[in-house]
């Protein structure tokens, strides 16, 4: 496959203008990652909204084990004596400080630049993530002429878990230690990591205290705790005059203790190579592209050795495995990062156990957990995609043959979860208490979207999957790929016949003890999309048209049809009211992948199909700056106007849109065979 090169460039950038409602800023977000699960984040305002926010979010059991170390900082510009507080936070009833006032343009690309004025004094604030290092920079560039200024750096301490938020508890609970250019803080309450600070030039000025009561809007609508204390242990107080630059580091290793601010700052990388499939002329795609590097972290295998994984989105996600296998095609795929994908099939398949590819992995110990019958169909369905895409014949018989051969015999034969192959070839699995398909919400036991029994996706992917590897088997394993083939042929005409529902010219969602249920859903679009469909041409342009006028939406696929009772129109409120909605027609950006594929498949990639195609994606590459800056959010209301929900940033949003675009770009693309 050849390949193109893409530049640094098309990076966000927008003016602020103080008499516009603060909130128009508060609602656009921006992420840096580095590729350890650690992050910075927060609004284009300067003011956190989230427990998420922090200027160094930590990963410190890579990817996870995520600790917000460093909240915010706070920056007063003095000028003739005269002090200008350029931060700001949110309380109960105002902001304070109200330093947006003075902001003037926000840039948000491989750094965040704000830049502030004051008296025609500029100061531009420069945040970034040091690579594969729990290593914050915040680079401080002032232009003053030649007026003598002083500026004090105030961090604002959280040091805690990033899923929580800090109370006061006593007054001696954080230890500050270190005086002149660098301090530590620590909690020794709690068993967190020491946060190291140092800013070279500068004297700390010690005063520790304690702010109460920071309020963050974003949890609140969440119906979550929305408020938080935060320690400050003095202020870093550099002095100038006319033009000059500081450097903040901010860091968790001890021994960075003797190396110059200088050892940390990288050049961003200038280039990506991407496959011809994704045509680069478009700035959203090519934004797009930077995008998918976010997702791509590290985890350490049993040997020790770091290997790459994919965590599903910011802010709270980990790496999940359906997700994973979901995104690597859009993600590692199209971009040619083929070393990194397969690294990633090996992160997940050191963990395979009887046949299952874990779902996740705990945030604390991670140990892997195996609630999720899609997550080794998912694994297969990259893999033949990767060994396509990649041309590494070598990997096939050493490693993906055998990891893949287990995943098929356990689901025939039987695994976890009452996963297995029926009388008609069918996969079966769970019950009306059981969440293991991706519709996979519980609130307090209660499950709102079970779907036990043989489910249409999963039967889908079972058919396509086995079809393939029958193929891929015929050589030097032909008894296996016989009964493969066998096993694939049985269950695709169960799934032609089982699931079609004649009264609405669709495929029913899950059959489940001789009943079939009749929610019109996205899932029955695989069925389409996979290879090998089981479904007839007549077929699968009826669940085309049937989901097209359901379910499609300038953002995705509703997850329901309005027209059923059960649709909730929006994904608000507290945590049971946005679980009880989130597949019950809250729309999911990532399903436009399958379902371009699928209308493209049924018209023939025609021109008209392929226009009509890509005015269907056009509102998702406009949303990039609509939420997170530069990314696709995880999911939308049902109704109109379909405000962004969810993550900020998810990876398989930004996957899927990306070989959307690539299959309406090139048909001819190795990430899509026709059958």
């Amino acid at each position: 496959m050849t390949s193109s090169s893409i530049q640094e460039q098309d990076s966000f950038t927008t003016a602020i203008n103080p008499t516009e409602p603060i909130d128009k800023w508060l609602t656009q977000e921006w992420l840096l990652t580095n590729g350890t699960g650690s992050y910075s984040s927060g609004t284009l305002a300067g003011i956190n909204t989230r427990r998420y926010h922090g200027l160094l979010i930590a990963a410190t059991k890579a990817p996870l084990g995520r600790v917000n170390m460093l909240a915010g900082l706070g920056e007063t510009l003095s000028v003739k004596g005269q002090g200008v507080k350029l931060y700001g936070w949110e309380f109960a009833n105002l902001f304070h400080p109200r330093g947006f006032n003075h902001l003037k343009s926000v840039q948000v690309g491989s750094d965040v630049r704000m830049l502030y004025e004051v008296d025609h004094i500029q100061l531009e604030k420069t945040i970034s993530l040091v690579p594969r290092s729990n290593v914050l920079l915040v680079r401080y560039h002032i232009q003053a002429e030649n007026k003598p200024w002083s500026l004090e750096v105030t961090p604002f301490v959280a040091l805690r878990n990033f899923h929580s938020l800090r109370s006061f508890c006593i007054d001696d609970q954080m230890v500050v230690q270190g005086e002149g250019e660098q301090i530590s803080v620590q909690d020794r309450l709690a068993d967190t990591p020491t946060l190291y600070l140092r800013v070279e030039g500068t004297e700390f000025a010690h005063g520790a205290d304690w702010w109460y009561r920071f309020r963050y809007r974003g949890e609140a609508e969440r119906g979550q705790d929305c408020f938080e204390d935060l320690f400050v242990p003095g202020a870093f107080v550099a002095t100038g005059c006319g033009e000059d630059e500081l450097v903040l580091a901010a860091f968790l290793n001890e021994q960075e203790n003797v190396e110059p601010i200088d050892k940390f700052i990288t050049t961003p990388t200038q280039s990506v190579s991407v496959s011809r499939a994704i045509p680069t002329d478009n700035s959203s795609v090519r934004r797009l592209i930077r995008a998918s590097e976010a997702f791509i972290a590290g985890r350490r295998g049993s040997n020790g050795q770091m290997r790459a994984t994919i965590l599903a989105g910011f802010h709270w996600f980990g790496d999940w495995g359906r997700d994973a296998f979901i995104a690597l095609p859009g993600l590692l795929l199209l971009t040619e990062k083929y070393d990194r994908a397969l690294e990633v099939f090996e992160t997940f398949a050191e963990a395979l156990s009887e046949g299952m590819i874990p779902n996740c992995f705990n945030e604390y110990d991670c140990e892997p957990a195996y609630n999720s019958v899609d997550a080794s169909l998912w694994f297969a369905h990259a893999a033949d995609l990767y060994l396509r895409a990649s041309g590494d014949a070598k990997s096939w018989p050493d490693f993906f043959k055998p990891v893949i051969c287990e995943i098929l015999d356990a689901y025939e034969a039987g695994t976890r979860f009452g996963i297995h192959a029926d009388e008609n070839g069918l996969i079966v699995c769970g019950d009306d208490q059981t969440q293991i398909t991706w519709m996979d919400t519980q609130y307090n036991g209660q499950c709102f979207t079970p779907r036990p029994g043989a489910t249409v996706e999963i039967n889908a992917l079972w058919h396509s999957v086995l079809k393939r590897m029958a193929g891929r088997l015929k050589k030097d394993d032909q008894a296996r790929a016989k009964r493969y083939l066998e096993l694939a042929q049985k269950a695709g005409q169960a799934l032609s016949r089982i699931f079609w529902n004649e009264q609405d010219n669709c495929l029913y969602d899950y059959v489940w003890q001789g009943k079939a249920n009749r929610d019109i859903r996205p899932n029955q679009v695989f069925a389409v999309s996979l290879p090998h469909s089981p479904l007839n041409k007549k077929q699968q342009k009826a669940v085309m048209d049937t989901v097209r006028r359901h379910l499609l939406t300038p953002f995705g696929l509703r997850t329901l049809s309005a027209d059923n009772p059960k649709y909730r129109s929006h994904y608000t409120g507290d945590l049971f009211s946005r679980d009880s909605a989130y597949h019950q027609g809250t729309v999911w950006p990532w399903l436009i992948g399958p379902f371009v594929e699928a209308y493209l498949k049924v018209h023939n990639f025609s021109p008209k199909a392929r226009k009509e195609a890509q005015q269907m994606i056009q509102p998702l590459l406009e949303h990039l700056d609509q939420a997170g800056v530069g990314f696709v959010s995880e999911i939308f209301d049902g109704n109109p106007p379909h405000s962004p929900r969810g993550c900020i940033a998810q990876a398989w949003s930004v996957a899927e849109l990306l070989r959307a675009h690539a299959l309406i770009c090139s048909p001819e693309s190795l990430l899509y065979h026709q059958t």
